[in-house]
């Protein structure tokens, strides 16, 4: 369901509360009503969630600077159960940042 839908059904819902209460006579009501809106995220594949990815063997004389990278990996995620209009995601890797480079993820020789 889009959020404008949502809202709308939000706002009918307070409206026709507010007859209601309106309708019902001098007494006082106190309502405590609480709850979230949120966009229907999707699901990592369960293949996917758990991968090792070998990056490739490299010299060490390949890495002579700071700051030097390899070449890229290729690192599939498959996602499923997403709602429709859903055209892509975002991805975030995290660890320890490489002293020298925080930027850059930090490797061990393990």
């Amino acid at each position: 369901m889009k959020k404008k839908t949502i809202f709308q059904c939000v706002i009918l819902f307070f409206s026709i509360l507010n007859i209601h209460v309106g309708m019902a006579g001098p007494e006082q009501v106190s309502m405590h009503i609480y709850g979230n809106v949120v966009d229907q995220g999707c699901d990592v594949a369960t293949k996917s969630a758990l991968q090792n990815i070998h990056i490739g063997d490299f010299n060490i004389s390949d890495f002579q600077a700071a700051n030097t990278v390899s070449t890229a990996a290729d690192l599939n995620i498959d996602i499923t159960g997403c709602a429709a209009g859903i055209t892509g995601a975002d991805v975030l890797f995290s660890g320890e940042a490489d002293t020298l480079a925080p930027t850059l993820l930090k490797l061990t020789d393990t």
